[in-house]
């Protein structure tokens, strides 16, 4: 796993070897960045479910100004953390803890649960909307398995979805 664009491309990113853990695939970071990247320069963003802090870390590569990294195991993140210099924090919690006593507000949301865990992702998304933590000119983008209809969980908000072999991006705009 590497990052992919911007001032620190081309740098290794460690990962765990556990091959029930998901990674995002280089080609999937590729074509999400590809979608959002004119929301990334300057963006406040936030990396739910971090893991190793790929989509976080390439956010700040390609602009971003500040990234918050959040999820309940950081050693690999933190290890990742070290090859960069930009303007982060780092939250080690569960997700819903962080999202009940957060009062920033994002330009752009990475959501990236455990596939099998997709109750997280309504769950998740419902606190950011009903809370107001996305900019009115933000983006929250959920990686998942293709078979799961995270849009029609929000008909009210406005979304698109793309597929990548067995992953879809669905991106919500409110």
């Amino acid at each position: 796993m590497r990052i992919i664009s911007g001032k620190y491309r081309g740098k290794s990113l460690l990962y765990p070897k556990d091959p029930a853990l998901r990674p995002t695939q280089d080609r999937v970071k590729e074509a999400m960045f590809g979608i959002v990247q004119f929301q990334v320069p300057d963006a406040v963003v936030l990396d739910l479910f971090c893991g190793t802090g790929s989509l976080g870390i390439e956010a700040l590569s390609r602009g971003a100004s500040h990234a918050v990294f959040v999820d309940k195991e950081t050693k690999i993140l933190s290890e990742n953390l070290k090859k960069i210099d930009g303007s982060f924090k780092v939250f080690r919690s569960e997700s819903y803890r962080f999202l009940k006593k957060n009062d920033l507000v994002f330009d752009l949301i990475f959501i990236d649960p455990p596939y099998e865990r997709h109750d997280l992702y309504e769950e998740t998304l419902n606190h950011i909307f009903e809370f107001g933590m996305l900019k009115s000119t933000g983006i929250a983008l959920c990686e998942h398995h293709r078979a799961y209809k995270i849009a029609s969980l929000f008909p009210h908000i406005t979304s698109s979805e793309h597929s990548y072999g067995d992953t879809k991006l669905t991106l919500f705009k409110v």
